[in-house]
């Protein structure tokens, strides 16, 4: 971490790295696994990203969905 490229990915992995962990810790309350034993974790674990996954991917649909939708309502007010 003293050297300035490791300072720049350290940037970079904070940004994509812990975001989701900060995100299933914070937002999807996992501070701590509901299941004993490692195959039962490394399940849980699975289930929690799957769940943050498929947010993410309603997320863009819905925000893509939204852009289209203003897009052509001010194309129909320009008109």
């Amino acid at each position: 971490m003293e050297t300035p490229e490791a300072k720049e990915r350290y940037k970079i992995r904070s940004k994509t790295v812990e975001r989701p962990f900060a995100h299933l810790k914070q937002n999807m309350h996992l501070t701590e696994f509901r299941t004993t034993g490692l195959q039962e974790v490394n399940t849980e674990l699975k289930l929690y990203t799957i769940g943050h996954n498929l947010k993410r991917i309603y997320n863009s649909f819905v925000w893509d969905g939204l852009s289209i939708t203003q897009n052509s309502v001010k194309d129909n007010q320009n008109t």
